[in-house]
């Protein structure tokens, strides 16, 4: 049985990077208006899970791109 709860799971690896280039460069421009935010925020604003947001969010701090406080 194919679980559709997870459509990202069967997109092409072309469109997942683009979605999530997609949600980096989201978010990385309302932190430029806002400067701060909640994951709570940022998982509303992009329209995904808050576990999602986590994700991202983690990735992004591991690549220097944003700082957790």
């Amino acid at each position: 049985m194919i679980n559709t709860t997870q459509p990202g799971l069967f997109m092409p690896h072309a469109t997942r990077m683009a979605r999530h280039t997609e949600k980096t460069l989201l978010v990385l421009q309302f932190l430029r208006e806002e400067t701060w935010s909640s994951t709570h925020v940022l998982s509303k604003l992009l329209e995904v899970a808050y576990s999602t947001t986590h994700q991202l969010l983690k990735r992004m701090s591991e690549a220097q791109l944003i700082k957790s406080t």
